[in-house]
């Protein structure tokens, strides 16, 4: 009995009767998202996209072992930029190429010897002139995936990243020493 009358005294406190004479009410309105008009808050000043873009047309690996090495290389003989956005040009600060095991490597101070500069709507094979300063993988085995990255600044000082992959797979040197051009 002592239960009943608790359970009355909450229903009356909640000031509402429990049977079927009421209608349930509905449930408040989500809020509205801005109209179109609102101004929305201001995320400040980022770092402004490059305005020129650059695109790898041609990319084509080799994969080498010297004698009694007890590592592989792979490095780009064709590499062929195009600039494609036709709002500036692009300089390349850096290429990195590498395997996901091992390391990057240069055989030029300072990564790519120097600058290289593209031209808005220009192509450009960068292999030819970077001959012993072009970046190379270094891994203990060989590799079914090469990843290049090339990092740029374009005219008006905004930095770029253009990353691309290569398929090796099937391009070997069967265990011995020596150079193949996969393709």
């Amino acid at each position: 009995m002592m239960r009943a009358a608790l359970l009355l005294g909450v229903v009356a406190a909640l000031g509402g009767g429990l049977g079927c004479s009421k209608q349930p009410t509905a449930p408040a309105p989500a809020p509205l998202a801005p109209s179109p008009s609102s101004p929305s808050p201001d995320p400040g000043p980022g770092p402004a996209p490059s305005a020129s873009s650059l695109a790898v047309s041609q990319l084509t690996i080799s994969l080498f072992q010297r004698n009694g090495a007890s590592y592989v290389q792979y490095f780009p003989v064709v590499l062929v930029l195009t600039e494609t956005s036709g709002q500036g040009g692009a300089t390349v600060k850096g290429i990195e190429v590498s395997t996901g095991v091992g390391t990057n490597e240069y055989d030029c101070t300072g990564g790519i010897g120097g600058d290289i500069r593209i031209n808005s709507g220009e192509t450009r094979d960068l292999a030819p002139g970077l001959s012993y300063c072009m970046p190379y993988a270094v891994t203990p085995a060989e590799s079914s995936q090469v990843a290049l990255q090339i990092t740029y600044v374009d005219d008006q000082g905004r930095s770029g990243r253009l990353e691309t992959t290569a398929d090796v797979r099937g391009c070997t040197l069967g265990g011995r020493p020596g150079q193949v051009i996969c393709r």
